[in-house]
Parts: C-alpha cells; structure tokens; sequence
C-alpha cells in the first residue's frame, strides 16, 4: 500500500480514510512504514495490488478452492489501512508480539496457522470435511479485517461488533458462501457482540483465535512469511 503523508510530513495517512498512525516518534514511526510507503508524495493507489496482498497474507495460498481464494484476495486487497499497521490490541491481551505495529496483521496469520494445526483433529473427528476447510481457512484471513471499524472511520481500538461487520462485508461484498460469514461472525466465540460459535467451522476459527491470542501459543505464521513480521519475532510455521 502506498500511503499519503499528512500536512505537516511526519505522519503517513491512508488516502482512501485519512487514517494517521500517530502513536510513536517521527523516526521510528518513518522507519517502521519504510517497507509500506513506497513513495509518499505520489497519489496512493486504493487497493492493493494482488501480488501484494498474497505477499501480505500468505494463509491465502493454503485456500485450495479456486473461487474461494480469489474472493478472500478481493476483500483483502480492501482492508483498511489500519489493518496492516496498528497492534492487535492495546492491552495485555493477545501473544505479546502482537501489541506493536503490525501486531492486528501478524495475528491474523497466527490464527491461520491455529487452523492448519487444529483442522486435522477436526476432519478425523468428523466434524469438518476438506471442502469446509477452505472456509475456515478463509474466515481465519478475514476476521479482523474490521477491527477497529471501517475506512472512513476508524476507532482507537477493537470495536465490540467488529466480528458482526465483518460478516456483513463478506456478504455484501463477495460472493463467499454464507458458511464464511457464519465463522467470521462466530470468532469471539462467547465474547464481545454477536453469536457464539455453534457450528463446527466456527469452533474451529474460534479455537484458533483463542489459542494465537495467548503468550503460550508459539508465534507462528505460514510461510512464506513476509519480512515485516519476522522483524517482530515471529516466526514462520514449518505446517503444509
């Protein structure tokens, strides 16, 4: 993504919501966007390019269904700018190499890989077939493509909803089945606004949030891991 700056040249923003991350120095925060800003004083293009987006989002890869991973890389090339940049969380909630820049983007690969780990499990258990397995995969690339609300106007942090407008952008906005929607909605499981899970693909992107949220689950995402977060600590997960 190619980022605007704003008027006084310390901090970018994103062209297509204005969003500023304004939260560290100048410095630093110009050295953590070097890889993101290509050349600031140029107009932004408003979506990602696709070879972009699977750079960023490896997970989509392991989708194997054709139209399911074409619809993934379209809302994704869509997320809002904050997505790629702020932290997971603000609190001490979430893996603590989540709770930086690009925390909320290494996270949700985190969970991608807690659904490549668990689905085996599931499959032999009879509670998920391989067709149902993209849609996991799918939903766990999506969830929190929303999370601090949408483009035009971002929260501070994590919004109750966020896993309910989530769900109504896939269905709005791509043509996944509704079984994406119904995970993506489901993901807080019990928590926050909105249904816990009840089916089993929902379970299943649920258990794999909660275990990426915690510091006891190893940081994994899947290869090939782009180069920002392994500069977090993380590390690239050795599952196919």
């Amino acid at each position: 993504m190619v980022y605007a700056v704003s008027e006084d040249k310390r901090h970018p923003v994103c062209p297509e919501c204005g969003y500023q991350y304004t939260d560290s120095p100048a410095d630093t925060e110009s050295q953590a966007f070097s890889r993101l800003v290509s050349s600031p004083q140029e107009l932004p293009q408003p979506k990602l390019s696709v070879e972009e987006t699977r750079r960023r989002l490896p997970s989509i890869d392991y989708i194997e269904d054709d139209e399911i991973r074409l619809e993934v890389i379209e809302l994704s090339r869509r997320a809002p700018a904050y997505f790629w940049v702020e932290p997971a969380a603000n609190g001490d909630y979430h893996n603590e190499l989540c709770r930086n820049q690009h925390g909320l983007w290494a996270h949700s690969l985190m969970v991608s890989t807690g659904v490549e780990y668990f689905s085996d499990s599931w499959i032999v258990q009879g509670r998920i077939d391989e067709d149902e397995l993209d849609y996991a995969r799918a939903a766990a690339t999506l969830h929190d493509q929303r999370k601090q609300g949408p483009h035009h106007a971002p929260e501070e942090s994590s919004t109750s909803d966020h896993n309910l407008t989530m769900a109504d952008v896939v269905r709005e906005e791509s043509r996944l089945p509704e079984e994406v929607a119904i995970a993506v909605e489901e993901h807080m499981g019990p928590f926050y606004d909105g249904p816990a899970a009840e089916g089993e693909i929902g379970k299943l992107v649920h258990t794999a949030d909660m275990a990426a949220s915690t510091n006891e689950y190893t940081a994994t995402i899947p290869a090939p891991a782009p180069e920002e977060l392994l500069e977090l600590g993380i590390e690239e997960s050795d599952l196919q």
